[in-house]
């Protein structure tokens, strides 16, 4: 039992880990950064951006966290339907924050392969370190 939570623990916190690395260089100005920050509705200044960075980092490392632990709990659960599933729900829940905020299908694209993309990592994860 013991062994079982101590693998899990550790899946948590590497896939999360690697979640945001890849928003680090996801969302990089060299990346997808300033066209992200161009597309933003409320704010058009990637310097708005600069000055909230410890706040930003701090919610998109809880972000991360949460987000492993929800695919580690539907993986355990239903297996690979249960991450596939959760792709499919932060699609559209993605798609539809987009257009809530008067954001461009743009903004989704770069929103939604970003969270798609850390679910693959996460993925990838539970299924090396689960087995």
């Amino acid at each position: 039992m013991i062994a079982l939570i101590t693998s899990q623990l550790w899946t948590i916190l590497i896939g999360a880990t690697l979640a945001f690395i890849l928003g680090m260089f996801w969302y990089n100005e060299k990346v997808f950064g300033d066209l992200w920050a161009g597309e933003q509705p409320h704010r058009k200044m990637p310097e708005d951006f600069d000055k909230d960075m410890t706040k930003l980092l701090t919610i998109s490392a809880a972000d991360a966290l949460l987000f492993t632990t929800i695919a580690l709990l539907l993986h355990t659960a239903y297996g690979i339907e249960g991450v596939l599933l959760l792709a499919v729900a932060v699609t559209t829940g993605m798609y539809a924050n987009t257009v809530a905020r008067g954001g461009t299908n743009k903004l989704f694209f770069i929103d939604a392969g970003f969270l798609l993309s850390q679910l693959v990592i996460i993925t990838a994860t539970i299924l090396i370190i689960s087995g």
